[in-house]
């Protein structure tokens, strides 16, 4: 393993010093596509007539992630319009969503009750005046999501729901319109058991299938619009984010990804999407060329060091754990920060290193937060005081890069009667994961029977996790009750973690079926 400097982030008892990335899976993958909707957000007609030159400069620089053009383009053009209060506005959401830095975002709190006034001072018989407000309210939600204001953000939520109903109560024409509410829809149709009080809150129900096929419309409208074209590539990312994890279409959403982000090695915010939804789909390699052009200096976006050391990881590459320590060393955040170090002290331990594997795990118990699902697993696994076993990690790495044959062979060597209960039930639950990639689904379904049937009663997540995947296997063979049999078995077990994930999706299974 190749040597670089620990990260650092406060002072341990020991020779060294020490010191993270949209809440649970479910409340970061909502983040993320908000976040990607939020800022794209305009309306019909008004463009011509509201994003002068300098405007629409700005908002192109916003989204190279070109902060200080976009400061210094706003700054030019004197007339202060709602377009201009917007594209203000969603600059300090994406700089305060990318980087995480609390100085930052309470910067951006300080600001927004003037924002408010200058918003709520603009014409109001404009579409584009229900968006900024609304999209005011939504950016403020999505951040407060990010920093664990849970109640807070339902009520931003909540208003930014009804200024976006009335809106398109009175502009019904407004494509992007139809968009946002297509959106929420869609997404808030798999939100969990435990969530239901959002959909109190927002007063509808969701809609899975009907909003997906109606927003694919939205989406191919927009793209034949001179007036919205400018705004295809944002729509795409949603699109793209929504049929992979709401859709399960992977495929199709990576051709939406391509097509929309094919400046990555130059765009930053393009490169950490796609990285994202490469790293998602168990395909490493085209996260790792999605991150190349930014390996060489830090980046303007922490994140980006995070993907690129986790997909190292995953490949088996042995300067893995220097990116991880970059990301550590330089962001200013706390979400992630526990997986980061426990990513890292792996890195270690691959590399034979027992002894920094352990220091890392000090470090997850002190730095960072529990908010992402993430966390909360670094943190635990940190806590049972067990090393893992080594060919169980390498094989879980590799599968978890797409590396489904060198993964199976780390797997068939791996000696299973030196194996403790738990270590067994994660051994037939990979086992199985990886047939299941590799297409042998007789086998597959086999060995996650052996998960539910000898381990279910583990405090582990590997007994649910087999129910949903088996599930999904039933599923792509179109045996719905047997499909919908594994789906509400899944949502049956109680307290393990990635609970309100496996839930998520097992609803939207459900939903899918009928």
């Amino acid at each position: 393993m190749v040597n670089f400097e620990f990260p650092h982030r406060g002072i341990f008892n020991s020779s060294f010093l020490h010191s993270y990335i949209l809440t649970i899976k479910f409340l970061r993958n909502f983040g993320l596509v908000l976040f990607l909707l939020l800022t794209s957000v305009l309306s019909n007609a008004e463009p011509a007539q509201e994003f002068s030159p300098l405007i629409k400069q700005a908002y192109g620089q916003v989204w190279k992630y070109d902060l200080t053009g976009t400061e210094n383009s706003l700054r030019q053009e004197k007339t202060k319009n709602l377009a201009h209060i917007y594209v203000s506005d969603t600059k300090w959401f994406i700089q305060v969503f990318a980087t995480e830095d609390a100085a930052v975002y309470s910067a951006y709190k300080q600001g927004r009750e003037n924002t408010l006034k200058q918003i709520e001072a603009g014409p109001k018989n404009l579409p584009f005046y229900f968006f900024t407000k609304g999209e005011f309210y939504l950016h403020s939600a999505i951040l407060k999501l990010k920093f664990g204001e849970y109640s807070s953000a339902a009520w931003e939520i909540n208003k930014a729901y009804k200024i976006l109903k009335e809106g398109n109560s009175r502009h019904p024409e407004n494509l992007l319109l139809k968009r946002d509410m297509l959106f929420l829809q869609a997404f808030v149709g798999t939100v969990p058991e435990n969530y239901a009080w959002m959909l109190q809150i927002l007063g509808f129900n969701g809609e899975l299938k009907p909003a997906m096929a109606k927003y694919a419309e939205i989406t191919k409208a927009i793209s034949n619009h001179p007036d919205y074209k400018i705004f295809l590539p944002e729509t795409q990312l949603i699109q793209a984010f929504l049929t992979h994890h709401l859709l399960n279409n992977p495929a199709a959403a990576w051709e939406i990804m391509e097509e929309a982000t094919q400046d990555f090695a130059s765009n930053p915010i393009n490169a950490f999407a796609r990285a994202n939804l490469a790293i998602h789909q168990k395909n490493t390699d085209a996260a790792l060329l999605a991150l190349e052009n930014y390996k060489p200096e830090i980046p303007l976006i922490p994140h980006l060091d995070y993907y690129l050391g986790l997909a190292k990881l995953q490949r088996g590459d042995a300067d893995a754990g220097a990116y991880l320590a970059r990301y550590l060393k330089h962001y200013k955040g706390s979400n992630y920060v526990k997986d980061a170090y426990l990513k890292l002290g792996w890195a270690f331990l691959l590399s034979g290193d027992s002894k920094n594997y352990f220091n890392s795990l000090q470090l997850v118990k002190i730095y960072g937060k529990t908010i992402l699902e993430e966390d909360k697993n670094a943190l635990r696994e940190t806590e049972k005081g067990v090393m893992p076993n080594v060919e169980l990690l390498r094989s879980r790495l590799l599968y978890d890069g797409g590396y489904y044959k060198r993964a199976l062979q780390q797997l068939e060597s791996t000696k299973t009667a030196s194996l403790t209960n738990v270590q067994q039930a994660e051994y037939y639950y990979r086992l199985a994961r990886i047939q299941e990639s590799l297409q042998l689904y007789k086998d597959a379904l086999a060995n996650y029977g052996t998960v539910i049937e000898k381990f279910s009663s583990l405090q582990e997540y590997f007994a649910p996790a087999a129910c949903y995947y088996s599930g999904m296997i039933w599923e792509k063979q179109n045996d719905v009750e047997k499909a919908k049999y594994f789906y509400r078995k899944c949502q049956g077990y109680k307290n393990y973690i990635y609970k309100n994930s496996f839930d998520q999706k097992a609803l939207a299974g459900l939903k899918r079926l009928n």
